[in-house]
């Protein structure tokens, strides 16, 4: 997913109530964050984690505490707080300094704001020093290049796959008894879709969430129900639905891009046929996938990130012969290439005065060895995992760890046994880095500081305006036209400004 003020894609749509947490005084308030119990043996490390906390957690702890003292005489103790309310709490831990030591951070969190507030522990020089080997290993190191903010690095990117495009899941089994076979392309995609609508008319073709509601129609480089940009996936569009276009990066806002209001009027097409869910801007995440679990919808966002088959797999124990595929429905397939910002959508952070930061970088080079990955990831291998082969496993127990939040590795991944062909594939696309090249702007953080009135403004208007838009739900032109006026008013085009200059400095510069 995507927020409007954000180029970059992620699961989870958390800006709502963020942008109320100001950034004044944060450097002083930061100053109790990260003391940690002092280098040596013994140091517990706290971090921040979305998320409610895992079924076995006590035990899978015990299990990682015990080796990760042997080896680093390090424990760790995580803090997870629901996601609904992430955004807004670790904020206010940076703000009024309670004490921790890592938070996941990204761009579609509050991650730009720490970086202008100065915020963020420098790892620049623990990174380059060559005594964490593994953890160097692990992460390519162009996404640490591209990570870095004025030259400095303050993240260290989560990364298992490269990029995890917001494509499709379908009710293969449907595709088969219309005479459809596999999706590959939008074109198909869009046949299913509408024989869903014709020849199960109590099935709902599409659900949508209100986290998805923002990737139907704008190209970041692809988007749900944008068709063109599924042809050729090269034109991410940035901040607020603008596109910054020549050499000058003149901004077209999202009213006059003609791919853009194209997608509009198919979405809104869908809504008035039926084949979306009337109520995509109330509906969250957990209500579609179990509604696609019960057999209530054919199809579904899902991105090529290997949770496919294990997420709305289990369709197929509530409807007799259902199957499912992952669709990326790039007119290229798998051979497909697109432009990339190759900044991670989850990177581990650190508070500015942490006295533990030597110790995080430990904790982080034993969670780069297989083995201590996968105790985290996965549990305890015979209680909660079982390896299957070199590079899969089955999991037999309920533990789920957020492991985006502190121990993604491209190359450290399993597969799960079982995955579906389709998901399988997209999973080895997503993980080759080859199959991505640079935008421009890749590498380039907004610092909204300047404009953070302004900023807040247009963001509530964008969701009170703009987001029914993408869902279908309002007629396009009188909508467009109400949307372009509450965006002005609020300060739309101050804040564009203000990208602009920044960006234009950032190509100078490079």
């Amino acid at each position: 997913m995507t927020s409007p003020m954000s180029s970059q894609f992620s699961r989870r749509r958390l800006l709502q109530g963020s942008l109320a947490v100001g950034g004044l005084g944060l450097l002083g308030a930061i100053a109790g964050c990260g003391n940690g119990s002092g280098a040596g043996n013994g140091t517990t490390l706290h971090s921040l984690l979305p998320g409610d906390i895992p079924q076995r957690w006590s035990e899978v702890r015990a299990h990682v505490n015990e080796a990760l003292e042997a080896d680093r005489g390090l424990r760790i103790d995580p803090e997870f707080i629901s996601w609904t309310n992430y955004a807004e709490q670790e904020m206010l831990k940076f703000t009024t300094g309670e004490r921790f030591d890592t938070a996941l951070e990204a761009t579609w969190l509050n991650l730009q704001q720490l970086l202008s507030d100065n915020a963020l522990a420098d790892m620049t020089d623990l990174w380059d020093s060559g005594n964490y080997p593994n953890l160097n290993a692990t992460i390519d190191e162009r996404m640490v290049e591209y990570a870095k903010y004025n030259g400095r690095l303050y993240t260290i990117p989560l990364v298992a796959n490269f990029t995890s495009p917001p494509g499709f899941v379908i009710r293969q089994d449907l595709a088969d008894k219309y005479g459809i076979g596999e999706v590959n392309d939008y074109e198909t995609l869009e046949r299913f879709l509408y024989d869903v609508k014709q020849k199960d008319p109590d099935l709902i073709p599409f659900g949508l969430d209100n986290g998805y509601v923002n990737n139907t129609v704008i190209p970041n480089p692809v988007s749900l129900f944008n068709a063109q940009a599924w042809e050729e996936a090269n034109k991410n569009v940035q901040l607020l639905g603008t596109y910054f276009e020549g050499d000058g990066l003149s901004p077209v806002p999202f009213w006059e891009q003609q791919d853009v209001l194209d997608s509009l009027d198919r979405v809104r097409q869908y809504y008035l046929d039926g084949i979306l869910n009337e109520d995509a801007l109330t509906l969250d995440m957990s209500a579609v996938r179990s509604l696609f679990a019960q057999g209530r919808y054919a199809s579904t966002t899902a991105g090529a990130d290997g949770l496919t088959s294990s997420t709305f797999g289990p369709v197929a124990d509530n409807v007799e012969g259902a199957a499912i595929a992952q669709v990326i429905p790039f007119a290229d397939g798998l051979d497909a290439r697109m432009s990339s910002t190759f900044q991670a959508a989850n990177n581990m952070v650190a508070p500015a005065n942490t006295e533990t930061l030597e110790q995080v970088f430990e904790m982080m080079d034993w969670l780069s060895i297989q083995e201590n990955h996968d105790r985290l990831s996965y549990g305890i291998e015979g209680e909660d995992w079982n390896a299957v082969g070199e590079h899969s496993y089955e999991q037999i127990s309920g533990y789920a760890f957020p492991a985006f939040a502190m121990s993604w590795r491209t190359p450290l991944e399993r597969d799960l046994a079982g995955m579906v062909d389709t998901d399988r594939a997209w999973v080895a696309w997503a993980r080759d880095i080859e199959h991505f090249y640079p935008d421009r702007l890749a590498g380039f953080y907004f610092d909204s500081s300047s404009v953070s009135s302004e900023e807040a403004q247009v963001g509530a208007a964008f969701s009170e305006y703009v987001l029914p838009l993408y869902a279908g739900v309002k007629d396009v032109q009188s909508g467009l036209d109400e949307a372009r006026t509450a965006l002005e008013n609020a300060g739309y085009e101050t804040v564009v400004e203000e990208y602009q200059r920044q960006a234009l400095e950032f190509l100078a510069d490079s």
